[in-house]
């Protein structure tokens, strides 16, 4: 009934949240039994839930309001114990990425820690299984706050045989190496980690859209160094092999930045060509209103946007 009603329920107002009081009502209406109602077991299970319908509904705000509230009462009320760590963890780390996707980032970084302070308790018992989650915060917060403290903790992790022995965090390590170098414009130094990334195992069995953004981050690096021998070379292979998911209207993105690339190839300068120039202010302003959130990898809109100027 709690998931079936926040299912049906309109979106929360974030500044006038009615998710408690529904739950409590919820509760009230179907359970009668005082010692159900407060056992932690149930407790802990409307948690999960409430967490996974305001998820996927992606509702940030009413999702932190949430967390902070029902883990500060789980707190207090000492229901964490160490047959239900995991809950304890997972809750940490879902109160850290909220807080990052509502744009609160040094309060992210602060519940980090906790998870951290949490994840050596009971002798390290689910150390390894959030070690990754842990400094993928690090990363995601200071990719924003300090690129450099960022590129500083992708560098250590690179070397931790943790990460070498999973596919999955050397992927995750270099292709926000390669990211945030490029941002940076370290052109010489992303180029190497874009290499890398094409090099890694599973790379050509991986999702083709992922695979699609990321050889396109390459070709935007290439460009700016300077290598038009190959950027053509590549592009041509990039047409044939990604063709259908280029035509594809969920990468408008990609085919949009594609057609500028390569106009770009054949003038000296954007200003000398206005109708190249319209096209790119016309897909920045296309940008900034639809081209945001976790499918990003190049934030194309910056980049057509420094060379317009």
């Amino acid at each position: 009934m709690v998931t079936y009603r926040l299912k049906t329920t309109q979106n929360f107002a974030p500044d006038r949240n009615p998710l408690l009081d529904l739950l409590k009502k919820t509760t009230d209406d179907f359970i009668k039994d005082r010692d159900l109602k407060n056992s932690p077991q149930l407790r802990f299970r409307i948690y999960r839930a409430v967490s996974q319908v305001l998820l996927q509904r992606h509702e940030y705000k009413p999702l932190e309001q949430y967390l902070l509230t029902t883990f500060k009462e789980f707190e207090k009320e000492n229901l964490f114990n160490r047959s239900n760590h995991d809950t304890k963890l997972q809750m940490l780390t879902y109160i850290v990425n909220t807080l990052f996707k509502t744009d609160k980032l040094k309060q992210s970084l602060l519940w980090a820690e906790k998870l951290k302070v949490a994840m050596d308790e009971f002798n390290q018992l689910l150390f390894d299984k959030y070690f990754f989650f842990y400094y993928n915060a690090l990363v995601i917060n200071y990719s924003v706050l300090d690129p450099n403290q960022a590129i500083t903790i992708l560098e250590d992790l690179k070397d931790q045989s943790r990460i070498k022995s999973n596919a999955y965090y050397l992927w995750f390590v270099y292709l926000n190496l390669a990211v945030l170098h490029f941002d940076q414009t370290n052109y010489k130094v992303a180029i190497k980690h874009f290499g890398k990334l094409s090099l890694l195992d599973g790379f050509k069995s991986a999702d083709a859209s992922l695979r699609l953004k990321i050889t396109i981050g390459e070709l935007l690096n290439r460009y700016e160094l300077g290598q038009m021998d190959v950027l053509e070379y590549k592009m041509n292979r990039l047409n044939k092999e990604y063709k259908l998911l280029i035509n594809d209207e969920d990468h408008y993105a990609e085919k949009e930045i594609l057609e500028i690339l390569k106009r770009m190839l054949n003038v000296a300068e954007v200003k000398n060509d206005p109708k190249l120039r319209d096209k790119m202010n016309a897909f920045s302003d296309w940008t900034r209103k639809n081209y945001e959130g976790d499918g990003v990898i190049i934030d194309y809109g910056n980049w057509v946007r420094m060379h317009i100027k």
